[in-house]
């Protein structure tokens, strides 16, 4: 629980303060009404204790520490109950609600469900810090759009010399801009058509580079530009407080002139390229992720989900494995150590002494034993980092195939270790990008296993040739989501 209050990611509120607009009412449990997420229900043996003595401090200006002090409550208990609460975009940091404006009890609301802002106080001087320089012919346009802009604390700079790193460009029907910009300003194109606005995409170093895309303006269409005028305005405002939620960074939006969302169309980032080149760049451009910048704080909130929270301790052994009792162990403390600890939790902790994408209990880790006094003897074993024991699978290293299958003397060697990944497991949280997150798995572990060998003094081999299709039929296993990248070979002493 602690990991996500200390999330870098996660702008917990300092003072957590309940949102006046949230009602709650008893109903076998208690439900929360108000929330711009909807309404949600908590039940439980604890629930009327917890509520009955958090929810009057949330109501005044208290940290979270204090709140654990007054109630007397489980620091764990404590930081579910806030945690569920902040998700559910009840909390915010504390302000004196009543003398707030009306604009600013609307943005309090957005900035619950955002969550890219620590606070009110914090959004405004971020607002206050960003100038806004607009290019654009249409200068009744660009008067308009700059007073409506001024109104919500936007600073608007008139002249091109006064542009520095922390002014966001607007470039409206003009792209001459674009080119001498783009590496060290975002620029956020719009193009106004005769019964359409393009929204996007972001012109930046580290969002859409002019390579990759340049608009295509119809300079002879008969346009009202003012038309336009507010909603530009609305989307540059939800733009600051969302990131990339309502302007798109690596795609544009048409807007039909109803303004309704008529099509999207994503800019790829690979292009001109053919066979299996073609096919690579595809992928790489459905799984590539916007820089860190342009993440909504609020869908990082995914990796506290319930379902993506089990996946950490996700148990993949078989009732068909023979489990070896806990003691039972390689009789060298520094290779026993160093087996385990290629997928082992450190104590008291879900984070490993190996790292795994999205802190996944990915990583599988089979062992080819040669060693008649080790374990039950030569075999293959799984080694379980759930409940700490090896199991055996088969007796499968005598089929005189397998130094066929993994190109190795097995003279040479005590034992054989295969980390595996597990693209499913992985794919249930990162979709297409699970082939790449279970590479870097594989590479994350072998630089520990590098370090590890060396001052634990165990001599290795790596070994990357291999039947990878044979080799997991010999664990038992034709899942074709699995994935092997090489084995080490603990030599013999």
């Amino acid at each position: 629980m602690i990991s996500f209050f200390n999330d870098p990611m996660v702008k917990f509120p300092k003072y957590p303060f309940l949102l006046p607009t949230i009602s709650i009412f008893e109903d076998s449990g208690y439900i929360f009404y108000g929330s711009v997420d909807g309404p949600f229900k908590l039940n439980g043996k604890k629930t009327y204790e917890v509520v009955s003595k958090i929810i009057p401090l949330i109501r005044k200006k208290h940290t979270v520490f204090e709140i654990i002090e007054k109630t007397s409550l489980s620091e764990d208990v404590v930081f579910k109950f806030l945690q569920i609460l902040y998700i559910k975009s009840c909390l915010v940091d504390y302000v004196e609600y009543e003398r707030l404006s009306l604009n600013d009890k609307n943005l309090l609301t957005s900035l619950s469900h955002h969550k890219n802002y620590r606070s009110l106080a914090d959004y405004k001087v971020s607002l206050e810090k960003r100038n806004i320089f607009i290019s654009s012919h249409f200068q009744k346009l660009v008067s308009r759009l700059a007073a409506l802009l001024t109104e919500v604390g936007f600073k608007i700079i008139d002249s091109a010399n006064e542009i520095d790193d922390d002014t966001l460009i607007l470039c409206i029907n003009n792209t001459t801009i674009i080119e001498n910009y783009y590496q060290n300003n975002e620029v956020i194109y719009f193009g106004i058509q005769r019964d359409y606005l393009q929204v996007g995409p972001v012109f930046f170093d580290k969002a859409v580079k002019p390579s990759m895309y340049m608009p295509d303006i119809d300079s002879n269409s008969f346009i009202n530009e003012l038309n336009w005028c507010s909603q530009i305005a609305s989307m540059i405002i939800s733009f600051f407080m969302e990131c990339s939620q309502t302007i798109p960074v690596d795609r544009f939006y048409i807007i039909d002139a109803n303004g309704e969302l008529s099509s999207t169309t994503k800019i790829p980032y690979f292009k001109n390229f053919t066979g299996v080149n073609k096919i690579v760049a595809e992928y790489e451009d459905s799984c590539k992720f916007l820089a860190t910048k342009y993440l909504n704080k609020n869908n990082h909130l995914v990796h506290y989900k319930d379902s993506n929270l089990k996946l950490t301790f996700n148990n993949n052994t078989s009732s068909f494995w023979e489990k070896l009792p806990v003691e039972q162990k390689f009789k060298s403390s520094n290779i026993d150590n160093l087996i385990k600890s290629i997928t082992d939790f450190k104590e008291n902790s879900n984070k490993k002494f190996s790292p795994t994408g999205g802190a996944l209990n990915s990583t599988l880790l089979y062992i080819i034993n040669y060693d008649d006094d080790e374990l039950y003897g030569r075999g293959i074993y799984y080694y379980s980092n759930i409940d700490k024991s090896y199991y055996r699978i088969n007796d499968k290293v005598d089929n005189p195939s397998m130094e066929e299958i993994l190109r190795h003397d097995s003279h040479q060697y005590k034992c054989i270790i295969v980390p595996v990944s597990d693209i499913s497991v992985i794919a249930s949280k990162y979709n297409e990008f699970a082939f790449k997150v279970a590479n870097l798995n594989l590479g994350v572990a072998l630089s520990y296993i590098f370090e590890k060998a060396s001052s634990s003094n165990v001599l290795v081999d790596i070994i990357f040739e291999f039947d990878e299709e044979q080799l997991l039929k010999c664990f038992s296993t034709t899942n074709n989501s699995e994935s092997i990248g090489y084995a080490v070979g603990i030599k013999n002493d």
